[in-house]
């Protein structure tokens, strides 16, 4: 089981969905929804809040990309993440490989983009491993 986190993340502390430096906390059950729990007159005990992980590290894109979201479980919220990284960095994704030889016969400004680009790719796609 995870463990709740409590304070700002450290250095070295990493998102919980990405494996990007983590910079901010997710809310595991957004505020909101805890604000309309706390409000409403249904029977829900404090007992079936604290069972659950309330908060993980996370990077600021991946704390964006969720905002209000809610799912069952930790595992389905890291699942609908990388979707969501997916369609917004389909072009990079899509980047054809390129081989030495090719790269070779570029200028120096092109071939940097050229790389630049396959660079953000690798580490997209590490991301979307983790």
């Amino acid at each position: 089981m995870e463990r709740k986190v409590s304070g700002r993340p450290k250095y070295g502390d990493l998102c919980y969905y990405c494996g990007k430096q983590a910079t901010q906390i997710d809310h595991v059950i957004p505020q909101i929804m805890l604000r309309q729990i706390a409000l409403s007159t249904e029977d829900i005990t404090l007992e079936v809040i604290r069972s659950r992980i309330l908060t993980v590290y996370c990077c600021g894109e991946c704390n964006c990309l969720l905002s209000d979201t809610f799912t069952e479980s930790l595992t389905l919220k890291k699942k609908l993440l990388k979707d969501r990284l997916r369609k917004r960095y389909i072009k990079i994704l899509s980047i054809p490989t390129w081989y030495e030889e090719e790269l070779d016969e570029l200028g120096y400004a092109l071939r940097s983009c050229v790389e630049a680009g396959l660079e953000k790719q690798a580490f997209i796609k590490r991301r979307l491993k983790w």
